[in-house]
């Protein structure tokens, strides 16, 4: 039932954000498809399904900063997967 909630709001959020004219809304549609990892089509902002992804992954990263700090993660990430994180 809990899980079915959580959906259900977050479907909701969703359908707000994708009505929501405001420019901080906008940024957040971009930032959302961004993590999403999805391509949207030539002169489409965003879909459901790619927010709803990236919101999952927004969630996901903050719920991992509320209890970790980032400066350990990434130190831990670049020694484990050099070549995903190296400059150049």
């Amino acid at each position: 039932m809990a899980r079915l909630c959580i959906a259900s709001m977050a479907c909701l959020t969703v359908w707000h954000l994708q009505r929501d004219t405001t420019e901080d809304a906008s940024q957040l549609r971009k930032w959302l498809v961004r993590l999403s990892g999805r391509q949207m089509k030539h002169k489409v902002e965003s879909t459901a399904p790619a927010l709803l992804a990236g919101l999952e992954k927004l969630l996901a990263i903050d719920d991992l900063l509320k209890n970790e700090d980032l400066e350990d993660i990434l130190s831990l990430a670049r020694r484990v997967l050099p070549a995903l994180f190296s400059s150049g």
